[in-house]
């Protein structure tokens, strides 16, 4: 009954942004409707005030996974694994470096990117973009994986820096394409570094 409802209600103009139309939104994200997510979320009008940051998470999940499926086609038979990777400043910026990458390139770590696709997905601010870019070891790791760059500046002026928010919006996308493309996946935390 919940989703004829919400069906039914796609079809008017304007829908009202209360905590069904929320759930509503989640489930169409969850099973990979993100066309049908995107649509929907653009209805919404009258968005309860205690509901809109979750809105705005889930609006930005849309847009990102709507971006990528535009530009990836991806038709390859190996198993695939995303790793998401929230990250900029410091001390995330040298811990990453020093640590993390340096893992990911050793020598004995090299089996893992064996016999299999491996993508990176990067969420970070332009003012760490450079930074990270001009890391040898983030060449190194192109070698071996792909990159996929996310920005989210547009997050930041959204409401000010808030990591929290830019950090739910960055797990979510990945375990989003990850379950649509039917890969594995790997989270990335800052503060597991």
């Amino acid at each position: 009954d919940f989703i004829r409802n919400y069906q039914c209600l796609s079809n008017e103009i304007n829908i009202k942004g209360n905590f069904s139309a929320l759930e509503y939104l989640k489930l169409l994200i969850h099973h990979g409707l993100i066309n049908d997510a995107k649509i929907f979320s653009n209805k919404l009008r009258f968005i309860d005030n205690n509901l809109a940051e979750h809105f705005y998470i889930f609006r930005e999940i849309t847009n990102f996974c709507s971006k990528y499926i535009t530009e990836n086609t991806n038709t390859t038979t190996k198993d695939t694994i995303f790793i998401v990777l929230p990250i900029w400043n410091e001390p995330y910026l040298s811990v990453w470096e020093k640590g993390g990458l340096e893992s990911f390139l050793d020598p004995e770590a090299r089996v893992f990117f064996e016999n299999r696709q491996v993508e990176f997905h990067i969420f970070t601010f332009s003012s760490s973009l450079e930074r990270l870019r001009k890391m040898p070891g983030m060449r190194k790791l192109a070698d071996l994986a792909r990159l996929q760059w996310f920005d989210l500046d547009h997050v930041r002026a959204w409401k000010g820096y808030r990591n929290f928010l830019a950090m739910n919006i960055a797990q979510w996308t990945t375990m989003t394409l990850a379950k649509m493309r039917g890969a594995g996946l790997i989270l990335i935390f800052a503060d597991m570094l």
